[in-house]
């Protein structure tokens, strides 16, 4: 009997660790469908934390940030700022980090890069790249100037 026991504790033990396994692999896999709208972009002043709540055509909707948190930098060696899925700030509930360059960047960022394209022109791209301040532009201007800031941030990261 306590063999027995054992043993179906054991499987269950099993089952429950691939099973969370599993579910942490579906819960980071991003599918969106075209064409997504971004339904809200947040600028945090804490050092530059952006939220981003995009809205596809099947109306899912998906929350992400980039964190920008002035309390993760150290001067002597800077901290990683990763983007976290199912949140617009790294530290509300449901918020879980991706890895650096992995699929799930790269999704996000071919998401942003589709959503840029159809909404703005090469010209506008240019202007709001240049910007130094964001006085004088309109909340969608100041919207897509972040996802740029967004963008460039993880361009980055994928070449390196």
């Amino acid at each position: 009997m306590k063999k027995l026991f054992t043993i179906t504790l054991a499987t269950i033990m099993i089952s429950l660790l691939l099973g969370g396994c599993v579910a942490s692999e579906i819960e980071h896999n991003i599918e969106l469908s075209s064409p997504v709208v971004v339904q809200e972009v947040i600028y945090f002043e804490d050092g530059g934390t952006t939220g981003i709540v995009l809205k596809d055509s099947a109306e899912r909707i998906f929350k992400f940030c980039l964190d920008g948190r002035m309390d993760i930098v150290d001067f002597d060696e800077p901290k990683t700022r990763y983007i976290y899925i199912n949140a617009i700030y790294p530290t509300d509930d449901g918020a879980k980090s991706i890895p650096v360059g992995e699929e799930q960047e790269k999704r996000i960022l071919e998401i942003l890069q589709e959503y840029i394209s159809n909404n703005i022109t090469e010209d506008e791209r240019k202007k709001l790249l240049d910007i130094k301040t964001v006085t004088g532009y309109s909340q969608k201007e100041i919207d897509n100037f972040r996802i740029l800031r967004v963008i460039e941030t993880l361009k980055k990261r994928m070449t390196k």
